[in-house]
């Protein structure tokens, strides 16, 4: 079996909670900030509960 890609700014691999950090840490770059289409970064705390909806396959906006 191949390995994973992983970089320090690129990983594949499922999504999951316990990466959220890390998820988080990648979104505060500019590029996918834009890409986003929000103007300020996240919080963690928003960022942390944002992606417990997602698992839970609720949708969720954040403010």
């Amino acid at each position: 079996m191949g390995r994973p890609i992983d970089t320090d700014t690129c990983a594949l691999g499922p999504y999951r909670a316990d990466l959220v950090e890390t998820y988080w840490r990648w979104d505060q770059d500019p590029t996918p900030l834009v890409g986003y289409g929000r103007q300020a970064p996240e919080s963690l705390e928003a960022r942390t509960e944002g992606m417990a909806h997602q698992l839970r396959g609720e949708i969720f906006a954040s403010p």
